[in-house]
């Protein structure tokens, strides 16, 4: 494994643990994103442009520099002193992310993308216009990498971070979700309006209604990718990155 530059941002809000936990979850996205190259077919050599969307402070960031050093990165984050803060620390360029898919300006289209915790947060419509940006950033046989809430974080969310904070979704809503999700595969549950002025405060811009948890199945997701034209499914990890979340890999024709 590439060794990464560990370089901190005091800003960075996924540092809710220790440093060495952190680094893990670094190393273990790199991981995901070589497992989903060679599922693809593709060696990490073959990479030229790398897009981190939804880069944070680069806690994936770091390790991507780090495994495609050959590649031109790009950084790309809600926050905008975040996306900068990758591109000048760990090299490469970065641009500002919105809600709004069209306002985002991308410097180049790219053969791997990744998007770690981004699907997670958005309900079923975005997930489609999402996928739709996407293939128009990337390159004809390009890959696109993203994790979502599948079984594997459903158990460790009930488990362990709402026995820590039960007040983040209520008990019956989580119970009407894990019903929804055995009939439809699919479920959302939009975070509250207090956590929407905290986000906004951090300079995370979304919409009350918009953002929150989506929970998917596999078959969900892949019945979803098989009615996108551009897009092939060649691998769904469960887990895919770290123990809490399910990593699709697809392929653009």
């Amino acid at each position: 494994m590439a060794v990464f530059d560990e370089t901190m941002s005091p800003d960075d809000h996924m540092l809710t643990a220790d440093l060495a936990s952190y680094f893990q979850t670094a190393r273990q996205g790199l991981t995901c994103v070589l497992d989903g190259l060679a599922a693809a077919g593709r060696s990490p050599e073959s990479i030229s442009t790398v897009l981190d969307f939804g880069s944070g402070y680069g806690r994936i960031y770091r390790a991507l520099a780090a495994g495609f050093p050959q590649a031109q990165l790009t950084a790309c984050d809600l926050m905008e002193p975040a996306a900068r803060f990758c591109a000048e620390t760990f090299g490469g360029d970065w641009a500002r992310s919105s809600e709004v898919l069209d306002e985002i300006r991308l410097p180049r289209t790219y053969d791997l993308i990744w998007l770690g915790s981004v699907f997670t947060h958005l309900p079923a419509h975005r997930w489609v216009s999402l996928l739709d940006f996407l293939a128009r950033a990337t390159n004809a046989g390009g890959i696109v990498i993203f994790t979502t809430h599948g079984a594997t974080a459903i158990e460790h969310i009930e488990n362990r971070i709402l026995a820590r904070n039960p007040h983040m979704i209520a008990a019956e809503r989580f119970a009407a979700m894990k019903r929804t999700l055995q009939l439809t595969g699919f479920d959302f549950i939009p975070n509250k309006p207090a956590a929407i002025r905290h986000q906004n405060d951090r300079g995370i811009k979304v919409s009350e209604g918009e953002y929150g948890f989506s929970f998917a199945s596999e078959e969900w997701v892949a019945r979803l990718v098989d009615r996108l034209p551009p897009w092939r499914l060649v691998k769904y990890a469960a887990p895919g990155w770290g123990r809490n979340h399910d990593a699709a890999t697809i392929v653009r024709a």
